[in-house]
């Protein structure tokens, strides 16, 4: 988790808070995270592509573009795809949700930064 806070300039208790939010789940398919600090956490880090510049994935993101916790298959296939699909065949109701409610969203709300 402190990785994942460094890498996305945001506090390690924010990281943490949407940990907890999202109850160690991905926010898409709800799939069960593996514990933090163990090994077993595979929940990567989703950002909207379309906010900060960055020439590698070692680059940092600004933080505010940071949506929420995926796991892989949601990450990097479902929702790479998903939004660049014509509008016609975004009908998947839990990404249209997650797309339209950020889970960061409500972290910042409960005063997270």
């Amino acid at each position: 988790m402190r990785r994942k806070s460094l890498q996305n300039n945001l506090s390690f208790a924010f990281v943490q808070a949407l940990y907890d939010y999202q109850e160690d789940r991905c926010a898409i398919c709800q799939r069960v995270n593996g514990e933090p600090g163990d090994g077993s956490d595979w929940l990567q880090m989703d950002h909207w592509g379309g906010c900060c510049e960055r020439v590698s994935k070692d680059d940092k993101t600004c933080g505010e573009c940071v949506r929420g916790l995926l796991c892989g298959g949601c990450n990097s296939r479902l929702l790479s795809w998903y939004e660049q699909a014509p509008e016609s065949l975004r009908t998947i109701t839990q990404v249209n949700d997650y797309l339209a409610n950020w889970p960061t969203s409500a972290v910042r709300q409960q005063g997270f930064t």
